[in-house]
């Protein structure tokens, strides 16, 4: 009883965590925020992902860039905390390159000096309409605006809130930029509504709104058995199942090795992208057999066997799918698997269990593979 209560929660768990990443697929950020007429932030790129200052407040009156960490409203004010010189240089490459090349490229350049000065104005600042007041502590502030307690908020909940021109996170946009190489699309070509890469970027939105609205029916149906009472059953049902799915699922790492392997012979041929998709594709449509069959060598020759004569396809006659085909032929192998179990009479809370363990380990392979996409074409 203890091991499926166990079980069932990791379930749920998993299930919720995978709701909550798939929502930050495809999605846009905020890069600029008006504080008054004559100040603002604006949202750099970041050069690498671990870099954290990124929001910059911008004024005609500040020669530095002032990294903001925290903000709060206070009727027309605002207040703000920034980074100081070491936690700018350790959290922003692109201040920290900036940094390095007056160190090695200016005989003059004082560390120690260059830094008293950029913390002159770091720390806590107030802008008001007309007024900016920056390098303050926290006991000034609270004792200047008369605040008994100053709790501050991380400025990105503002720039999501108050800001404007929304970009395409930066993840998706060098992803979307290596994906269409021949189409020589650049980052200011991902802000929100833009005519060139909208259209690309809807499709992936839809599919993710898909597979978010499927697992919260899912989701859902995990309360509904819970609450009559029949949960257990299911789960000692799909045991066997879920084992064949992580064999499957470490056959389609054993798949990916063997096309690093052939790299660079194949991957001019047909992208890894590419490849993984027919590779899950051919899945698909077999996982119900894989799953209630036990001739698991014969499946997998198969399959092996459908996916290099589609490959050899691709290859041979240089075929070229419409972005949508794609879309739409993942789509229908993916749910081929549900609707083949709603054929054979299935029960429905196997169904749904069964199906949902899939799409999540899938989707984690794919996060995989796009990160490997991303690396390989560069």
């Amino acid at each position: 009883m203890k091991k499926i209560n166990f079980t069932l929660t990791t379930k749920i768990t998993i299930l919720l965590l995978t709701i909550f990443f798939l929502t930050k697929v495809a999605t846009y950020e905020n890069t600029i925020f008006i504080l008054n007429q004559y100040t603002g932030i604006v949202r750099e790129t970041p050069t690498f992902d671990r870099d954290e200052a990124l929001l910059v407040l911008k004024s005609y009156d500040t020669e530095d860039s002032l990294y903001v960490k925290e903000l709060l409203k206070v009727n027309n004010t605002w207040i703000g905390n920034t980074y100081n010189y070491k936690e700018a240089y350790e959290k922003n490459y692109l201040f920290k390159w900036g940094e390095d090349d007056q160190f090695y490229n200016n005989p003059n350049f004082d560390e120690k000096e260059r830094e008293k000065e950029y913390n002159k104005n770091t720390g806590y600042f107030i802008i008001e309409n007309n007024t900016r007041t920056y390098g303050l502590s926290k006991e000034e502030v609270e004792k200047k605006l008369n605040i008994s307690s100053l709790k501050l908020k991380s400025a990105e909940v503002y720039m999501k809130k108050y800001g404007g021109k929304g970009i395409l996170k930066k993840f998706y946009r060098d992803f979307f930029i290596a994906l269409y190489k021949d189409k020589n699309y650049d980052e200011d070509d991902f802000m929100k509504d833009d005519e060139k890469t909208a259209p690309e970027v809807r499709k992936l939105i839809i599919s993710r709104n898909i597979i978010i609205a499927y697992l919260v029916i899912v989701l859902i149906s995990y309360l509904y058995f819970i609450l009559k009472k029949n949960i257990n059953g299911i789960l000692e049902n799909i045991k066997i199942m879920n084992r064949k799915i992580k064999v499957l699922f470490i056959f389609d790492f054993i798949v990916i090795i063997s096309y690093l392997l052939l790299i660079p012979k194949l991957y001019n041929s047909i992208k890894i992208l590419e490849f993984t998709f027919w590779w899950i594709v051919v899945k698909n449509f077999l996982l119900y057999y894989y799953l209630k069959k036990d001739k698991l060598k014969i499946l997998l020759g198969l399959h092996f066997l459908l996916f290099t004569i589609l490959v050899a396809i691709k290859i041979k006659f240089n075929i070229k799918l419409l972005d949508s085909l794609y879309y739409i032929i993942y789509f229908i192998s993916l749910f081929n698997f549900t609707i083949l179990l709603f054929y054979k009479k299935e029960k429905i809370g196997n169904i749904l269990m069964l199906s949902s363990s899939y799409i999540v380990q899938q989707f984690i392979y794919f996060f995989i593979i796009s990160r490997l996409f991303l690396i390989l074409s560069w």
